[in-house]
Protein backbone atom coordinates (compact mmCIF):
# COMPACT_ATOMS: atom_id res chain seq x y z
CA UNK A 1 0.00 0.00 0.00
CA UNK A 2 0.94 3.67 -0.31
CA UNK A 3 0.68 4.47 3.38
CA UNK A 4 -0.35 1.34 5.29
CA UNK A 5 2.64 -0.96 4.83
CA UNK A 6 2.29 -4.49 3.50
CA UNK A 7 -1.00 -6.40 3.36
CA UNK A 8 -1.29 -10.15 2.79
CA UNK A 9 -4.55 -11.87 1.88
CA UNK A 10 -5.31 -15.59 1.84
CA UNK A 11 -8.84 -16.87 1.36
CA UNK A 12 -7.93 -20.22 2.94
CA UNK A 13 -6.59 -18.79 6.21
CA UNK A 14 -8.13 -17.31 9.34
CA UNK A 15 -7.71 -14.41 9.65
CA UNK A 16 -7.70 -13.92 5.88
CA UNK A 17 -5.79 -10.63 5.97
CA UNK A 18 -2.61 -9.63 7.77
CA UNK A 19 -0.71 -6.36 7.87
CA UNK A 20 2.95 -5.49 8.40
CA UNK A 21 3.46 -1.91 9.46
CA UNK A 22 5.81 -0.41 12.04
CA UNK A 23 6.48 -2.19 15.31
CA UNK A 24 8.51 -5.39 14.94
CA UNK A 25 7.95 -5.70 11.18
CA UNK A 26 11.26 -3.94 10.43
CA UNK A 27 9.78 -2.20 7.39
CA UNK A 28 11.70 1.05 6.84
CA UNK A 29 8.58 2.84 5.59
CA UNK A 30 4.80 2.59 5.44
CA UNK A 31 5.01 3.18 1.68
CA UNK A 32 5.61 -0.10 -0.15
CA UNK A 33 6.51 0.54 -3.79
CA UNK A 34 7.49 -2.89 -5.19
CA UNK A 35 6.91 -6.57 -4.44
CA UNK A 36 8.33 -9.73 -6.02
CA UNK A 37 8.39 -13.36 -4.89
CA UNK A 38 11.63 -15.06 -5.96
CA UNK A 39 12.27 -18.67 -6.95
CA UNK A 40 12.90 -19.64 -3.30
CA UNK A 41 9.50 -18.32 -2.15
CA UNK A 42 11.04 -15.24 -0.53
CA UNK A 43 9.21 -11.92 -0.90
CA UNK A 44 11.42 -8.96 -1.87
CA UNK A 45 9.90 -5.70 -0.69
CA UNK A 46 10.81 -2.28 -2.05
CA UNK A 47 9.87 0.88 -0.20
CA UNK A 48 10.60 4.56 -0.67
CA UNK A 49 13.22 4.23 2.07
CA UNK A 50 14.96 0.93 1.42
CA UNK A 51 14.80 -2.80 0.73
CA UNK A 52 13.52 -5.67 2.84
CA UNK A 53 13.03 -9.44 2.40
CA UNK A 54 10.32 -11.60 3.93
CA UNK A 55 11.78 -15.09 4.02
CA UNK A 56 9.44 -18.08 3.60
CA UNK A 57 6.13 -16.48 2.69
CA UNK A 58 4.28 -19.76 3.38
CA UNK A 59 4.46 -19.04 7.12
CA UNK A 60 3.18 -15.47 6.86
CA UNK A 61 -0.24 -16.28 8.37
CA UNK A 62 0.97 -18.92 10.81
CA UNK A 63 2.82 -16.71 13.30
CA UNK A 64 1.75 -13.57 15.08
CA UNK A 65 5.14 -11.85 15.01
CA UNK A 66 6.52 -11.65 11.47
CA UNK A 67 9.55 -9.51 10.71
CA UNK A 68 11.24 -8.59 7.47
CA UNK A 69 15.03 -8.60 7.07
CA UNK A 70 17.44 -6.07 5.62
CA UNK A 71 20.29 -7.26 3.38
CA UNK A 72 23.65 -6.62 5.03
CA UNK A 73 26.70 -6.58 2.74
CA UNK A 74 30.39 -6.01 3.34
CA UNK A 75 31.92 -2.98 1.63
CA UNK A 76 35.66 -2.45 2.08
CA UNK A 77 35.59 -4.39 5.34
CA UNK A 78 32.57 -2.54 6.75
CA UNK A 79 29.06 -3.96 7.12
CA UNK A 80 26.30 -1.86 5.64
CA UNK A 81 22.68 -2.18 4.61
CA UNK A 82 22.11 -2.69 0.90
CA UNK A 83 20.15 0.20 -0.66
CA UNK A 84 19.81 1.99 2.67
CA UNK A 85 17.27 4.80 2.36
CA UNK A 86 16.84 4.22 -1.40
CA UNK A 87 13.56 4.96 -3.15
CA UNK A 88 12.90 1.67 -4.95
CA UNK A 89 10.64 1.68 -8.00
CA UNK A 90 10.57 -1.90 -9.23
CA UNK A 91 11.93 -5.38 -8.44
CA UNK A 92 12.02 -8.30 -10.88
CA UNK A 93 13.51 -11.80 -10.69
CA UNK A 94 15.10 -13.54 -13.69
CA UNK A 95 15.41 -17.24 -14.51
CA UNK A 96 18.57 -17.58 -12.41
CA UNK A 97 16.90 -15.98 -9.35
CA UNK A 98 18.98 -12.82 -9.77
CA UNK A 99 17.24 -9.60 -8.73
CA UNK A 100 16.79 -6.57 -10.99
CA UNK A 101 16.10 -3.47 -8.89
CA UNK A 102 15.41 0.04 -10.15
CA UNK A 103 16.04 3.00 -7.86
CA UNK A 104 15.01 6.61 -8.35
CA UNK A 105 17.94 8.50 -9.88
CA UNK A 106 20.33 5.51 -9.73
CA UNK A 107 19.35 3.39 -12.72
CA UNK A 108 19.03 -0.40 -12.47
CA UNK A 109 20.99 -2.82 -10.31
CA UNK A 110 21.42 -6.51 -11.03
CA UNK A 111 22.32 -8.37 -7.84
CA UNK A 112 23.02 -12.05 -7.16
CA UNK A 113 20.23 -14.31 -5.81
CA UNK A 114 21.15 -13.48 -2.19
CA UNK A 115 21.95 -9.85 -3.12
CA UNK A 116 25.45 -10.13 -1.67
CA UNK A 117 27.07 -9.24 -4.99
CA UNK A 118 26.23 -6.47 -7.44
CA UNK A 119 26.72 -7.76 -10.99
CA UNK A 120 25.63 -4.66 -12.92
CA UNK A 121 24.54 -1.11 -12.23
CA UNK A 122 23.19 0.34 -15.46
CA UNK A 123 23.06 4.16 -15.62
CA UNK A 124 23.06 6.80 -18.35
CA UNK A 125 26.82 7.12 -17.85
CA UNK A 126 27.75 3.51 -18.67
CA UNK A 127 24.92 2.24 -20.88
CA UNK A 128 22.31 3.32 -23.49
CA UNK A 129 19.79 3.79 -20.67
CA UNK A 130 18.02 7.09 -21.54
CA UNK A 131 17.23 7.98 -17.92
CA UNK A 132 18.39 7.02 -14.43
CA UNK A 133 14.77 6.65 -13.37
CA UNK A 134 13.48 3.31 -14.65
CA UNK A 135 9.76 3.13 -14.02
CA UNK A 136 9.27 -0.48 -15.02
CA UNK A 137 11.32 -3.62 -15.67
CA UNK A 138 9.95 -6.58 -17.62
CA UNK A 139 11.63 -9.92 -18.32
CA UNK A 140 11.01 -12.25 -21.24
CA UNK A 141 11.80 -15.55 -19.52
CA UNK A 142 11.90 -17.46 -22.82
CA UNK A 143 14.76 -15.39 -24.29
CA UNK A 144 16.45 -13.71 -21.32
CA UNK A 145 15.69 -10.24 -22.72
CA UNK A 146 15.24 -7.54 -20.03
CA UNK A 147 13.17 -4.46 -20.94
CA UNK A 148 13.56 -1.11 -19.17
CA UNK A 149 10.85 1.57 -19.44
CA UNK A 150 11.97 5.07 -18.44
CA UNK A 151 10.48 8.55 -18.56
CA UNK A 152 12.58 9.14 -21.72
CA UNK A 153 12.01 5.91 -23.61
CA UNK A 154 12.64 2.17 -23.45
CA UNK A 155 15.68 -0.04 -24.03
CA UNK A 156 16.47 -3.72 -23.59
CA UNK A 157 19.40 -5.91 -22.56
CA UNK A 158 19.90 -9.59 -23.36
CA UNK A 159 21.31 -11.59 -20.45
CA UNK A 160 20.90 -14.94 -22.17
CA UNK A 161 19.46 -16.33 -18.93
CA UNK A 162 16.22 -18.25 -19.39
CA UNK A 163 14.02 -20.10 -16.95
CA UNK A 164 14.94 -23.70 -16.25
CA UNK A 165 12.88 -26.51 -17.78
CA UNK A 166 11.13 -29.41 -16.07
CA UNK A 167 13.38 -31.93 -17.83
CA UNK A 168 16.31 -32.16 -20.24
CA UNK A 169 14.32 -32.99 -23.37
CA UNK A 170 15.02 -29.61 -24.98
CA UNK A 171 18.70 -29.27 -23.98
CA UNK A 172 21.03 -28.25 -26.83
CA UNK A 173 24.43 -26.65 -27.35
CA UNK A 174 25.30 -23.75 -29.66
CA UNK A 175 27.07 -22.54 -31.67
CA UNK A 176 27.89 -26.00 -32.93
CA UNK A 177 30.35 -26.36 -34.49
CA UNK A 178 32.39 -23.52 -33.00
CA UNK A 179 34.30 -22.15 -35.99
CA UNK A 180 37.39 -19.88 -35.87
CA UNK A 181 35.48 -16.91 -37.30
CA UNK A 182 33.13 -16.88 -34.29
CA UNK A 183 36.02 -15.68 -32.05
CA UNK A 184 34.02 -16.52 -28.93
CA UNK A 185 36.46 -18.58 -26.88
CA UNK A 186 38.76 -17.52 -24.07
CA UNK A 187 36.81 -14.60 -22.60
CA UNK A 188 36.67 -14.64 -18.82
CA UNK A 189 33.57 -12.44 -18.54
CA UNK A 190 30.76 -14.97 -18.82
CA UNK A 191 28.23 -12.15 -18.42
CA UNK A 192 28.87 -11.30 -22.09
CA UNK A 193 26.23 -13.46 -23.76
CA UNK A 194 27.82 -12.91 -27.20
CA UNK A 195 30.84 -14.98 -26.12
CA UNK A 196 31.27 -18.59 -25.10
CA UNK A 197 29.61 -21.90 -25.85
CA UNK A 198 26.03 -21.97 -24.56
CA UNK A 199 24.01 -24.96 -23.35
CA UNK A 200 20.30 -24.13 -23.12
CA UNK A 201 17.13 -25.94 -22.10
CA UNK A 202 18.51 -27.13 -18.76
CA UNK A 203 16.44 -28.21 -15.78
CA UNK A 204 16.82 -26.39 -12.48
CA UNK A 205 19.42 -28.46 -10.62
CA UNK A 206 22.06 -30.04 -12.80
CA UNK A 207 25.69 -31.04 -12.84
CA UNK A 208 27.47 -30.74 -16.18
CA UNK A 209 30.79 -32.27 -17.12
CA UNK A 210 32.66 -31.56 -20.35
CA UNK A 211 35.22 -34.14 -21.46
CA UNK A 212 37.36 -34.69 -24.52
CA UNK A 213 36.75 -37.69 -26.77
CA UNK A 214 39.08 -39.79 -24.59
CA UNK A 215 37.08 -39.06 -21.43
CA UNK A 216 39.46 -36.55 -19.79
CA UNK A 217 37.60 -33.97 -17.70
CA UNK A 218 37.86 -30.51 -19.29
CA UNK A 219 35.34 -28.45 -17.29
CA UNK A 220 32.58 -28.94 -14.74
CA UNK A 221 29.82 -26.82 -13.24
CA UNK A 222 26.80 -27.23 -10.97
CA UNK A 223 23.61 -25.22 -10.64
CA UNK A 224 23.52 -22.62 -7.83
CA UNK A 225 27.25 -23.11 -7.16
CA UNK A 226 29.11 -22.12 -10.32
CA UNK A 227 27.42 -18.86 -11.36
CA UNK A 228 28.62 -16.28 -13.85
CA UNK A 229 29.61 -13.94 -11.03
CA UNK A 230 31.87 -16.57 -9.43
CA UNK A 231 34.73 -15.94 -11.88
CA UNK A 232 34.73 -19.50 -13.18
CA UNK A 233 35.35 -20.80 -16.71
CA UNK A 234 32.05 -22.67 -16.79
CA UNK A 235 28.85 -21.43 -15.16
CA UNK A 236 25.13 -22.18 -14.96
CA UNK A 237 22.42 -19.52 -14.67
CA UNK A 238 18.82 -20.78 -14.60
CA UNK A 239 18.26 -22.85 -17.73
CA UNK A 240 21.48 -21.72 -19.43
CA UNK A 241 25.12 -22.77 -19.04
CA UNK A 242 28.04 -20.83 -20.56
CA UNK A 243 31.53 -22.24 -21.12
CA UNK A 244 34.37 -19.99 -22.26
CA UNK A 245 36.26 -22.82 -23.91
CA UNK A 246 38.99 -23.09 -21.28
CA UNK A 247 40.08 -26.28 -19.53
CA UNK A 248 40.73 -26.80 -15.82
CA UNK A 249 44.21 -25.31 -16.25
CA UNK A 250 42.81 -22.11 -17.74
CA UNK A 251 43.96 -22.79 -21.30
CA UNK A 252 41.75 -22.63 -24.38
CA UNK A 253 41.04 -26.15 -25.60
CA UNK A 254 42.34 -27.52 -28.91
CA UNK A 255 40.23 -28.37 -31.93
CA UNK A 256 38.23 -31.53 -31.47
CA UNK A 257 34.99 -33.16 -30.38
CA UNK A 258 33.89 -32.55 -26.79
CA UNK A 259 31.29 -34.53 -24.87
CA UNK A 260 28.80 -32.71 -22.63
CA UNK A 261 27.31 -34.89 -19.88
CA UNK A 262 24.26 -33.33 -18.18
CA UNK A 263 22.89 -34.93 -15.03
CA UNK A 264 19.76 -33.77 -13.20
CA UNK A 265 20.54 -34.02 -9.47
CA UNK A 266 16.84 -34.19 -8.54
CA UNK A 267 15.42 -36.67 -11.04
CA UNK A 268 18.62 -38.57 -11.98
CA UNK A 269 17.82 -37.90 -15.64
CA UNK A 270 20.86 -37.58 -17.88
CA UNK A 271 21.60 -36.36 -21.38
CA UNK A 272 24.66 -36.41 -23.64
CA UNK A 273 25.52 -33.71 -26.16
CA UNK A 274 28.47 -33.21 -28.49
CA UNK A 275 30.26 -29.97 -29.33
CA UNK A 276 32.75 -29.60 -32.17
CA UNK A 277 35.43 -26.92 -31.81
CA UNK A 278 37.54 -25.82 -34.79
CA UNK A 279 40.38 -23.40 -34.09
Amino acid sequence: TNSHGLLGFNINKTPQMKQLIGGDSNLPSKKVTALKVDLNNNLWIGTNEGLRVLYDTSSFFDFSNISTSEIVIEDEGLAEELFFGANIIDIEVDGANNKWISIVGSGVFLVSPDAQKTIYNFTTANSPLPSNTVNDISIDSSTGEIYFATNFGAVSFNTGVIESKENLNEAFVYPNPVRPEYDILGYSDLNDITKGVKIKGLSGNVNIKITDIEGNLIAEAQSKINTRSSNYNFAIEGGTAIWNGKNLSGNIVASGVYIILIYDLDTQESKFLKSVIVR
